[in-house]
């Protein structure tokens, strides 16, 4: 039954394990006790202690025709677990009752045993793919900036790095860019670069005044498929948008202008070109470069690529 129903989690049963049977056939009834033990093995029979005996005897007498659920409040939790299964039903002439044996098998599977494999493969699965981080967006929103050009109609997204100065991406900036926090529009600042590299597709600004909050870097060079982050920015940025954070995992490499870009399931959109992201420590290794126009649009590209943080080690500063 399992291995036509469920073979993909059929390893997770106890059934492939050695098993011990130990029986009584009494007149009228036939009580059992399986044991299921870790590992392969010869099956093998034994004996019911006293006990178990007349604990089996007390059962029959009670109820020897119901089901297992019944049978299970009659008898001590001791006698049923992931690996042991315990009957007492009807014996007559040398046979046994096999529908009132199977149905019993089928509830003690159903009850005992599939939680415990569910709650197994869960585990297994688990183990596979990391659990997703929690990312504090309150904080992380604090160094956010919103970048502006009316008379290029470009927008993106910067955030103040410590050490470094606002970063962000060298296409989103204008002929007349302006940074402003979104909670704070009718402040816009102009931008000064103080660095800038085209082909890598980076840039480093600098602004009038302090930043409410700086994120620190880590590096990307570790990086592997299957890390979870997180991209902080403003796609598509509306008057009264808080920002959005868009978790996600790494998905694969590209090599762009001789530097391996990382490639996310996370959408990434218009105007969030030059978002940080962050790796599940919460520090930055990368800056959201290439996606879809809009959210509608993002299963129409892979590209949704991510240049590493360790390349603003490349942008020549100016004199």
């Amino acid at each position: 039954m399992v291995n036509n129903q469920i073979p993909e989690l059929a390893d997770l049963f106890p059934f492939r394990n050695s098993h011990e049977v130990r029986l009584s056939l009494e007149d009228g009834w036939l009580g059992l006790i399986a044991d299921f033990r870790h590992g392969p093995g010869i099956p093998v029979s034994g004996e019911l202690t006293d006990t178990e005996k007349s604990d089996l005897f007390k059962a029959a007498l009670t109820d020897l025709t119901g089901n297992h659920r019944r049978l299970r409040s009659i008898l001590e939790d001791a006698y049923f677990s992931f690996q042991r299964f315990t009957y007492v039903g009807p014996w007559k002439d040398g046979m046994l009752s096999w529908p009132h044996l199977q149905n019993h098998l089928v509830e003690w599977i159903n009850e005992m045993i599939l939680p415990e494999v569910l709650r197994r493969n869960e585990a297994r699965v688990l183990l596979a793919v990391p659990q997703p981080p929690h990312f504090n967006f309150i904080e992380i929103s604090k160094a956010l900036w919103v970048l502006e050009c009316e008379e290029s109609s470009l927008q993106g997204t910067a955030f103040a790095l410590e050490g470094i100065g606002l970063v962000t991406c060298d296409h989103v900036l204008g002929s007349n860019t302006l940074a402003f926090r979104a909670d704070a529009i009718h402040d816009k600042r102009r931008v000064e670069v103080i660095g800038r590299e085209s082909a890598l597709d980076l840039a480093i600004l600098q602004i009038d005044g302090e930043s409410p909050g700086n994120l620190v870097s880590d590096t990307a060079d570790d990086l592997r498929q299957m890390a979870h982050l997180a991209i902080c920015g403003y796609p598509n940025y509306r008057l009264g948008d808080t920002g959005t954070i868009v978790p996600g995992l790494v998905v694969g490499f590209r090599t762009v202008s001789g530097i391996r870009r990382i490639l996310t399931n996370a959408p990434i959109v218009a105007g969030a070109s030059g978002a940080p992201v962050l790796n599940a420590a919460g520090r930055v290794i990368g800056v959201a470069v290439t996606g879809a126009d809009r959210m509608e649009n993002a299963q129409d590209t892979e590209n949704h690529s991510i240049i590493p943080i360790d390349a603003l080690k490349l942008i020549k500063r100016n004199a």
